[in-house]
Parts: C-alpha cells; structure tokens; sequence
C-alpha cells in the first residue's frame, strides 16, 4: 500500500458522504413524483409520460451511485486491512488519525504525545513496512 492510496481514502470518505447525500435528495424527488403521478387531477398524456421518464432516470442515478458507493467500500475495506495487519497499536493509531480521520501532523503528535521529528520518522517506518 503506498502513501497516496493512504491519502485517497479521506478523498473516498468525502465522497461516499456526498453520495449518500445525493441518493437521499433523488429518493426525495422520486417520492415528490410519484405523489404528482398519483394525483386524483385529470393530467395530459405527455405530462404523464414526462414524470414517468423523470422516475426513470432517476431511479438510473440512484443505481450508478449506489455502484459507485460499492467500489468506494471496497477500497475502504482493502484500506483497513492494510492498517489492521500492522501488529503496533501506535503505528495503526498514526495511519488512522492521518489517513483517516485526516488529522493535522501536530494535532497527532499532541494526541499521541509525540515530537514532531518522531511521528515522521516513525511515519516513515510504518509506510516502509505496509509497501
């Protein structure tokens, strides 16, 4: 596993939040068709066929997204596995608290209550190791 790997899983955290966000306003939307659709008002045959393609589409964006969110877990998952392997409580709490949860290097030597020059060189040594 390489440091940028490491560094693409806050980006891949970030952006599972969004599209979840996303997924929950097309379901909204979805749900606000369907209550026009269902409707006891008479409506013209091309609105009709309008909202029926809107449904469609949407529940087509939906399904990319939720296919997208599975890739997305996958590499969460194989990010996990590679902290979990380490046999150091530390060296997993640094790669966590950095590649993670996306702390600053002086919030974790704070956390950790290490030196700025020790948390790098034993963040070195931990990225050694994983590759």
């Amino acid at each position: 596993m390489t440091k940028e790997e490491l560094k693409g899983y806050i980006e891949t955290k970030r952006e599972m939040e969004i599209i979840e966000e996303k997924i929950e306003y097309l379901e909204s939307k979805k749900t606000s068709i369907k209550s026009m659709i269902i409707d006891d008002m008479p409506k013209p045959e091309p609105e009709q066929d309008r909202l029926g393609e809107l449904l469609g589409e949407i529940e087509e964006l939906i399904e990319l997204y939720n296919k997208k969110q599975d890739k997305l877990f996958k590499q969460q998952i194989k990010i996990e596995k590679c902290i979990d392997k380490l046999e150091d409580p530390t060296d997993r709490n640094i790669l966590r608290l950095k590649y993670i949860d996306g702390y600053t290097w002086e919030r974790i030597c704070v956390e950790l209550n290490y030196g700025w020059n020790g948390i790098h060189k034993r963040h070195r040594k931990i990225l050694d190791k994983i590759r």
